[in-house]
């Protein structure tokens, strides 16, 4: 993996992971060791304690060959190995990034192919990678084992000073010239690699190449004027002759520093690093030192280009430029904790001198990728810009940060900055993480490699101590640094980027230019060669291989039972608080979660917007830089973030909210809840300018992340057709609101939005429906809950709604979907999901082990070494999704096909019992990741998930057979008929754009598109903002909403002419709305119709209304306005109006389902053609030809729509006329257990149906108009009915062992026992309508969590025997079971039915 490595001493800090110990085992064993002692080969050079990170540091020399070794002794059983080489590059083959890739391609005691990547399933390590930065590669791994470690330890050892280093290794991860397809040498030659795509993505990012290039321009005599992961246009130079060549100069043990980390004995793993390794070696002289760069005489500016942002909101201001200043030794561990802190004090937080003159000078979006002190080169740099300047701008930003530094140089710091900044400090040295034996490797490896103390970077009190000191004898000691580093040094350079449209034309020009020069440099037995070689691999990588030679654990070393939580829940201030208390080391962990579940939509669709800007704003009492000093000065930061968390255990009900999270020292606790105190009851939402840079930051920041996280986006794009859950998540995280913050970035005001924010904070900031959690120690918990308690008191309102309060939406169905979304990207990023199950189901635990099997034993074969893809895999997310994805990938079409071929594979049970347990070792190693005393318990707090529940699942882990594993990929992605989605974020793609049922998506808007002619650019009108959150509201009383208007702008004909449909479908309608309704509002919005409300079609199901509607829209313009624009206030009868796109297949599916429309019945006389409803959907057409065996069935057309699935549906054409009237007896017959309907249709009607050469849409609608009256009659009903006080249904929740005395009782004599409802009274209503039950009665099972089966009353038999005939129904997914339990006695049948229902489930 390339990565610049090295994070500044400050990060360092930022990240620990320590409990209160005083002198604990493993630091009083390694505190014995003495200077110049020798363990076995080993030397001891240096002994330490660093009391502030509660560790004790040896370090020693291996005399024989000289390695350096640091070992970092502490309380901690996740223990930490790293082996790291300076690697010192002399051009951008990338060959220390090839050769990283190479030595864990297989080794002398390991010849296996890829054991590196084979481990993950043999072991419980807690992380394993290897790391290739600027002038340093490394190999660490983390494990808590001891078996484990021993194992890893070998095969790493092996792996770096005994490779294969083979040929066809080279070939598949450097690079190779090769035929398009290996097995056709009549297609194209191209280059193929795995670090050949890795490092095309990475150069494909923008920020990337912008912050590639400040390095390589910087320091452009040596190493770093070079790019040590490889140029794309370079790596092709490389030869296997080279690699090798640097192998033997770079991985010895003279060049080698080891490090380990935790409480494991030292004695015992030097001495398996002296045989395994060690010993096999004589030192050599290998000084790698890299020279200081040559300091410049005058600054120096630079220019580049890169691809237009599709997603800028500005897209005349995409310059991006930073000044770059290089700075001191980074092995003067003193002088880079000052810059640090320097760093803190001019850039971070909004009082920062830069932040107030750059950001907000209002001429750029955000500051520049690389920000602040950077010690990732043997000399440090500082950088500070824009990004989204215009290039007419330029010139302001330098002036800008010049002026800056004159001003900081003139009037310093304040002193309650250093102090903030310095708290810190102290913070993060006593916060936890997992890991933090890999935090110190990543802090230590580059002052290390380059001869600096180790040991002397982690005494971090020292050097607050000492810079205290100089600060108190110089108070003009910052100004100083900022004069000697920024105004007197030359060594300053400015880079600019500017967008060019022809950027990537012109990347493709010189990546087809190196093919060719390459290709011309081979005589025509090496040409030839190419296909023979292509060949020779793939053999390669296809053949079986004994893997025998690898080591590994049992399932017997796996723990059988998890560590428990005791979590304490007591009542604060009328809250239900979750307390746990834990060694947290003087650190309090408060969290809040704010339920939006029981918001209305408008409010709720503004959730993410809120969450971005809460804390950012001020109060009435401080503005936002004194309230944000504030927190920094007493807490690690005020947080507010979306909170979507799926039920544990009911699929399709999820949970929305706010989460609110801060942290503090002990002694700080009472300030922390003060200033939420005053966040919650004094919040200022009244800065307009405020809000737009706080948008456009955030815009600018998430259009940074996505091509290098472009796989979590597109499964998330993909999971988000197939539940609420996930389409809720992708909508508030994913490139939905990517697309929706550059929106409101693009407004030229959003003052509107103000009384909007100010309406969802009065909404959320109550007690309606909160939960809290605190963690803290024995000594801090008692004042946490007390000054907890003083901030609950405060809140207005009471805890009147559950919480957590889980919701599910009555008007979501899954769909399959076809997306790419273009993004000038050199690879792709894949996605296909299917739905699954939630976490407490029992196929939960064995879809996770079947993902750990494919993605181990065929993807990683198949699409990272076959297909050069840098990542692939497949997991199981908690909420209900099934998905498989692809990072960096060369080859879309193809890994879409492997996804397919590889759920085949696995249902075919192609796969060992020996394959089973390693993936079961797999899943036992991300279930058992360390948990922080701060963390423990969020799992429970935030999602539901208990100690119990999480046993459980590790109880199945350990249970789940191959058959068990089979069955369930069969139910979720089996070739049956599941639904799935795919979606891909890449570059153009010809299989997609002339693929059948491909939605292409690009973001196309020009500048001013929206602007209405004679309006000026900055005058945002309703029709301008139909892409912004201000919406339309939409009123139920409103005059248009008369079924007499049609707003029809064209004739009525009834055949449309388009070459090209735009369609859209419509969810969340009132049940009584009609087209011209719809097509009025939608016109309000900016959206035009096709024909007005001839271009709308409302579906129905069971006959009545949905609440959906397909809608045909002008142009394509209309349909991205349509989908992108902000529906949170645009309601008809405070229904949640969404919009997505549709394509013809959607519809044509729709109609097949349904009785023909009218216009089916057309010239039937004469029609041969029959239209079949509901036939089985394995039901076969011989079959259904032998079912219509009396008649001459000429043809029988049924549409699969691109799926493996046949449609329950078909048309029959037939010999003659009287064939077809004879065919129309078998009506209500059986075919398969199924009654079909038969109905005559026109011909031109399943002519056109059948090309996709649809009417206008209202004319595949039903004749509903009495059905709608009857509807809109009882809607105001039951509107009457509730203004007047009617009641609702009474609900109530009993233990599953009173079950009996609830079916016995007397009260609602008329019983249905039924399984599979929803949780909430409400949707239970819903589902009955419109039967009314007198009474609600879940059943509670033993362990406290509802079973799911419910009991209900009726006031008669009839509603209870109607009641019952929905056996057999659907709701979100599930099939509902009812069983009529009425008019029983008392006494022994009473009781027989109360066991059968207690069993039935």
């Amino acid at each position: 993996m390339f990565k610049r490595l090295c994070p500044s001493f400050k990060r360092l800090q930022a990240r620990t992971n320590v409990h209160r110990w005083n002198h604990t085992a493993a630091v009083k064993q390694a505190l014995q060791y003495k200077e110049g002692a020798t363990i076995g080969g080993y030397t001891v050079r240096q002994v330490e304690e660093v009391k502030e990170l509660h560790l004790a540091a040896v370090r020693l020399l291996h005399e024989k060959t000289g390695a350096d070794f640091l070992h970092i002794a502490r309380e901690d059983r996740n223990n930490h190995f790293s082996v790291a080489f300076a690697t010192l590059p002399t051009n951008s083959t990338g060959v220390p990034h090839i050769l990283e890739h190479l030595t864990l391609c297989g080794s002398q005691k390991y010849p296996c192919r890829d054991p590196f990547m084979k481990m993950h399933n043999r072991s419980l390590a807690t992380f394993m990678n290897a790391m290739t930065g600027c002038d340093v590669t490394f190999y660490p791994f983390s494990t808590q084992n001891i078996k484990d470690y021993e194992n890893l330890l070998r095969v790493y050892l092996d792996a770096v000073f005994f490779p294969q280093l083979t040929k066809l290794d080279f070939m598949q991860e450097g690079w190779r010239l090769e035929h398009t397809d290996p097995k056709d040498k009549s297609s194209p030659i191209v280059i193929k690699g795995v670090v050949y795509n890795e490092m095309k993505g990475f150069f494909s990012n923008s920020s990337n190449d912008f912050n590639q290039a400040i390095v390589n321009k910087l320091c452009p005599s040596g190493v770093y004027g070079h790019v040590s992961g490889g140029h794309p246009l370079s790596i092709p130079d490389l030869t296997w002759e080279q690699l090798k060549e640097f192998h033997d100069k770079h991985y010895h043990p003279s060049n080698a520093r080891f490090l380990t980390y935790g409480d494991f004995p030292l004695e015992k793993t030097l001495s398996l690093i002296d045989e395994l390794a060690l010993s096999k070696f004589e030192k050599i002289d290998s000084s790698h030192v890299i020279p200081p760069e040559p300091r410049w005489k005058e600054p120096r500016m630079e220019t580049m280009t890169c691809v237009p942002d599709p997603l800028a909101a500005n897209p005349e201001k995409q310059s991006t430029v930073a000044l770059t200043y290089a700075m001191n030794d980074i092995t003067d561990t003193q002088e880079s904790f000052v810059m640090s802190i320097l760093s803190h004090l001019l850039v971070n937080g909004p009082n920062s001198p830069f932040y107030k003159n750059l950001l907000q000078a209002g001429i750029g979006a955000d500051y520049t990728p690389s920000l602040g002190y950077d010690a990732n080169l043997k000399e440090a740099f500082f950088s500070v810009g824009l990004h989204g300047v215009s290039k007419a701008d330029i010139s302001k930003v330098t002036d800008i940060i010049n002026q800056t530094f004159d001003e900081v140089i003139s009037t310093g710091f304040p002193q309650e900055r250093i102090d903030a900044a310095l708290h810190s400090v102290e913070l993060s040295l006593k916060h936890q993480t997992s890991n933090f034996g890999l935090l110190l490797n990543y802090a230590t490896v580059g002052i290390w490699n380059h001869g600096g103390d180790p040991i002397r970077s982690l005494k971090v009190n020292e050097h607050i101590s000492w810079l205290r000191e100089q600060l108190a004898s110089n108070s003009r000691f910052f100004q100083e640094k900022v004069q000697q580093y920024f105004k007197e040094n030359k060594h300053c350079l400015t880079l600019v980027m500017n967008p060019d449209d022809h950027h990537e034309e012109k990347i493709r020009t010189l990546e087809q230019k190196n093919i060719d020069r390459k290709l011309g440099e081979l005589d025509s037995a090496s040409r030839a060669s190419i296909y023979d070689n292509g060949l020779k691999l793939l053999q390669h990588q296809s053949k079986k291989e004994d893997e025998s030679c690898l080591p590994h654990l049992l399932l017997g070393d796996v723990a059988p039972t998890i560590e428990m939580t005791k979590l304490n829940h007591i009542n604060i201030g009328g809250v239900n608080v979750q307390t746990t208390e834990q060694a947290t080391n003087g650190v309090t962990y408060f969290r809040a979660v704010l339920n939006a579940s029981h918001l209305p939509p408008k409010l709720k669709r503004m959730v993410p917007l809120l969450c971005e800007v809460l804390t950012k704003m001020g109060t009435q009492d401080k503005d936002y830089r004194q309230f944000l000093q504030e927190a920094e000065l007493k807490t690690g930061g005020l947080h507010t973030s979306v909170h979507i968390s799926p039920h544990p255990s009911e699929h399709g009900c999820f949970e929305q909210g706010v989460l609110l999270s801060s942290h503090c020292l002990e002694k700080n606790t009472e300030a922390m809840f003060s200033l939420w105190k005053e966040l919650i009851l004094r919040l200022k939402l009244e800065d307009d300018e405020r809000l737009m840079q706080l948008v456009q930051m955030c815009a600018a920041g998430l259009a940074q992340t996505l091509a290098d996280t472009g796989h979590h986006y597109a499964m998330a794009q993909s999971e988000s057709y197939l539940n609420a859950c996930a389409q809720l998540q992708e909508e508030f995280t994913g490139i939905s609101h990517i697309t929706q913050m550059k929106t409101l970035a693009e407004a030229p005001s959003l003052k509107y939005l103000l009384p909007q924010l100010r309406a969802l904070a009065d909404a959320l900031l109550k007690k309606d429906s909160i939960r809290c959690s605190l963690n803290a120690s024995s000594t801090g918990l008692s004042a946490a809950e007390n000054s907890l308690d003083g901030l609950l008191s405060s809140i207005p309102g009471a805890c009147t709604t559950n919480c957590p309060d889980y919701i599910a939406d009555a008007d979501f169905y899954a769909k399959e979907r076809k997306i790419h979304l273009v993004f000038p990207f050199g690879v792709n990023f894949c996605a296909k999901s299917f739905n699954a199950v939630p976490y407490g189901h029992p196929n939960y635990s064995s879809l996770q082990i079947a993902s750990q099997l494919l993605s181990f034993k065929y993807l990683l074969r198949e699409v990272r070494e076959k297909g050069g893809a840098y990542g692939v895999g497949a997991v199981v997310q908690p909420g209900g999704c099934l998905s498989f994805y692809s990072y960096r990938d060369p080859n879309m079409e193809k890994t879409l096909d492997v996804f397919c071929d590889s759920v085949a594979w696995l249902t075919r049970g192609e796969f060992t019992e020996e394959d089973l347990a390693e993936s079961k070792l797999s899943c036992f190693a991300k279930v058992d990741k360390p948990i922080t005393p701060g963390d423990r318990g969020a799992a429970a707090f935030l999602h539901g998930v208990t100690d119990e529940m999480r046993q459980e699942h590790r109880q199945r882990l350990f249970a789940c057979s191959k058959d068990d594993i089979i069955s369930a990929v069969k139910t979720c992605a089996g070739e049956s008929g599941c639904t799935s989605s795919v979606a891909v974020i890449g570059p153009e793609n010809r299989f997609t754009e002339t693929g059948k049922h491909w939605l292409v998506h690009r973001d196309s808007k020009k500048p001013g598109e929206d602007l209405q002619e004679g309006k000026e650019a900055g005058q945002l009108t309703e029709e301008s903002a139909a892409r912004s959150p201000r919406g339309a509201s939409f009123s139920r009383n409103d005059s248009s909403s008369s079924d007499s208007d049609s707003d029809s702008g064209s004739s009525e004909s009834d055949s449309d002419e388009d070459t090209e449909r735009f369609l859209l479908r419509v969810n969340g309608l009132p049940r009584n709305v009609t087209p011209a309704l719809v097509a009025k509002r939608l016109k309000r919005a900016g959206i035009k119709v096709s024909k007005g409300a001839q271009g709308v079609l409302l579906l129905t199901s069971d006959n009545l209304p949905s609440g959906s509607a397909f809608v045909q829209v002008t142009s394509k313009e209309d349909q991205e306005r349509a989908v992108n624009y902000a529906w949170g206030s645009a309601e008809l009868s405070s229904r949640d109006i969404k919009v997505i796109r549709a394509e013809v297949d959607d519809v044509r599916r729709y109609i097949m389902t349904r009785p023909p429309a009218p216009s089916a019945l057309k010239d039937i006389v004469s029609s041969r053609v029959v239209h079949v409803r509901n036939l089985a959907s394995d039901a076969t057409e011989e079959q259904l030809k032998g079912f219509l065996s009396h008649c001459n069935v000429t043809r029988i057309e049924r549409e699969r729509f691109h799926s493996s699935k046949a449609q329950r549906s078909a048309f029959v054409r037939f010999a003659t006329t009287e064939d077809a009237q004879r065919a129309l007896a078998m009506t209500g017959k059986k075919l398969k257990g199924r009654k079909l309907e038969l109905r005559l249709v026109s011909e031109d009607y399943a002519d056109r149906l059948l090309k996709g050469d649809l009417l206008s849409l209202a004319l595949y609608a039903d004749n509903m108009s009495s059905r709608m009256r009857a509807l809109r009659s009882s809607t105001t009903r039951r509107e009457k009915a509730r203004t007047s006080g009617e009641r609702s249904i009474p609900g109530e929740v009993v233990k599953e062992h009173n079950l009996e005395e609830v079916l016995q009782s007397s009260e609602g004599q008329h019983k249905v026992v039924a399984e599979g409802l929803p949780f909430s009274v409400a949707q239970i209503s819903n589902f009955l309508w419109p039967l009314k039950p007198t009474m609600v009665v879940r059943v509670r099972r033993a362990d406290g969590l509802l079973s799911g089966k419910t009991v209900l009353s009726f006031a008669s038999l009839a509603d209870a025997q109607e009641a019952a005939k929905k056996n057999g129904h659907v709701i979100f997914g599930r099939i509902v079971k009812m069983t009529l339990a009425s008019g029983v006695p008392s006494g022994r049948d009473g009781g027989e039915t109360a066991k059968m229902a207690t069993s039935s489930s």
